[in-house]
Formats: structure tokens, C-alpha cells, sequence
């Protein structure tokens, strides 16, 4: 168990290293402080229209971050962690060491899971740092509190736990896990977090959950409010909806056990990649 535990955190420390050098964090990383300039001139025409500083800080994260960039970047990631491997073949070298599938899938998972961690952290405080330290008119003299960036940080952060664990099962199952990555996130996610409670079929998505747990975090008015509480929750009872963080864990938990399963019982190509 020791050896199993030791082999998985080296495999994840391993991951990430190869992550933070991957081309996409450095072009994310980028974009982030483009993105940052033009949200700091962006922001004083809102202000200038009266916007408060804490609702065009929350909607701007959420919709740009938490609901966009973060789903895009940890599911890349996962993918490519977990399979370039087997795509080019050499993960048959990695099956063949006294190594066990587990301990490889899970480590790639956690690698995953502390860079998508560090881009939210990343775009959390690029953003907040934006809009909160210049001196920017705000309405009401109402600047974005740190409380509130500490809280999409926590969300952030739950989020790539969730959606590196999606990104786990999509690279084992499928051969080309990017085109269902790209459908989970940009298809699935939207169809499936805007279904009438109802339908049952919000807990199959992480951005559902995400969502509620920030609209019972933060006690949001105006435009972030209209954002967060969708209109479909106003005519159902809070008590029939499960709980977010149990969604969370029930969706990671399941798509992680899946992925396990796959990953540790399949015969994948060893041929030479032509």
C-alpha cells in the first residue's frame, strides 16, 4: 500500500510538471493578464453606468471562469494528461513496470485536479486584482470584496475537482476524448444545467451544482442575483433539489470510479502510432 501510495504521488507530481509546461497553461496564463487590461478599461465604463463593483466582479467570473475558461482548460488538460499516453502508445511502457493502472490514472488525476486548481487561482485573483486595486468609480462606492473572491475561489476549486474527474473518465472511454469534451462542456453541460429540476438530470453536470452552492454562498443582488438563481429554481421547493456538494462528490465520485475501471481492464493499441 505504502509502494501504491508512493507511485501515485510521484505519477502526479510527475503530471503536473509536464502540464506546467505544456503550451496551452503558458497561452491561458497570457490571455489572463490581456484579458485583465481590457476588464480594468471595460470596468470603469460600467462604473461609469452606475454597476457596483461586486456584481460586475461576480458576473464577469462567473460567466468568463467559472462557467467557461475553467470547464475548457481542465478538461483539456485531463485529456491530455491521461490520454496522450495512450494515444501515442507509450503508456504500454508504463503498464508493463510494477506500476498499477490505479495508481497511474489516479496520480494524472490529482496532477490534473492542483493545475486546475492553479489556473482558478490564477484567473480569481488576476480578476479580482483587476477590478478591485485600481481606483475605479464604483456605484455606491461599492468596490468587490475580497470575501466574495475567496468564495469563487473555493468554487473554482471545486469545480476542478469535478470536471478533472469527467476529463478522466472521457480520455479512457473514448478514442478522441477532446470532440466529447467538447460536447460535454459546451453541449451537455449548457442542456443539462438549464432542465427543469424535474428531468433529474442536473446532477449529471457540475455546473448545476457549482452554481447553486455560489447562490447560497453569496448573498447576491441585481444582475449577478438574475444570474445564479435561474428562473427554473424559483418555482421549486430548495428541499427537492439534492444538496450541491453531495451532487459534486456523486457525479466525481461515480465518473472517477468508472474511469478506473475502464483504465484498469482494457487492452489498449500497442502497436507503434504510424
Amino acid at each position: 500500500m505504502i509502494g501504491w501510495l508512493r507511485n501515485l504521488l510521484e505519477i502526479a507530481r510527475q503530471t503536473l510538471l509536464l502540464l506546467a509546461a505544456n503550451r496551452f497553461v503558458w497561452v491561458f496564463g497570457v490571455a489572463a493578464l490581456v484579458a485583465a487590461v481590457a476588464l480594468a478599461l471595460v470596468a470603469r465604463q460600467a462604473a461609469q453606468r452606475g454597476a457596483p463593483g461586486d456584481e460586475f466582479f461576480g458576473v464577469v467570473l462567473y460567466l468568463v471562469g467559472i462557467q467557461f475558461a475553467l470547464p475548457v482548460a481542465v478538461v483539456y488538460l485531463g485529456v491530455v494528461a491521461i490520454h496522450g499516453d495512450l494515444q501515442d502508445r507509450t503508456a504500454t511502457y508504463l503498464f508493463v513496470r510494477p506500476l498499477h493502472r490505479s495508481a497511474i490514472l489516479l496520480g494524472k488525476w490529482l496532477g490534473v485536479v492542483a493545475a486546475g486548481v492553479g489556473l482558478g487561482a490564477v484567473g480569481v485573483v488576476v480578476t479580482y486584482a483587476a477590478l478591485a486595486l485600481p481606483p475605479i468609480p464604483w456605484a455606491r462606492g461599492v468596490t468587490p470584496p475580497l470575501a466574495m473572491a475567496i468564495t469563487f475561489l473555493q468554487a473554482s476549486t471545486l469545480a476542478a475537482v469535478a470536471y478533472a474527474a469527467v476529463a478522466a473518465l472521457l480520455a479512457a472511454f473514448f478514442r478522441r476524448p477532446l470532440v466529447a469534451g467538447a460536447v460535454f462542456v459546451v453541449g451537455w453541460e449548457a442542456i443539462g444545467s438549464m432542465a427543469p429540476p424535474q428531468a433529474g438530470v442536473r446532477s449529471l453536470t457540475v455546473a448545476d451544482p457549482v452554481r447553486r452552492w455560489l447562490a447560497s454562498e453569496i448573498q447576491a443582488t441585481g444582475p449577478l442575483r438574475e444570474v445564479l438563481a435561474m428562473r427554473l429554481d424559483r418555482f421549486v421547493d430548495p428541499s427537492e433539489l439534492r444538496d450541491p456538494l453531495a451532487s459534486l462528490a456523486w457525479l466525481a465520485g461515480v465518473a472517477l470510479l468508472l474511469a478506473l475501471w475502464i483504465y484498469t481492464g482494457r487492452e489498449y493499441d500497442s502497436r507503434v502510432r504510424e
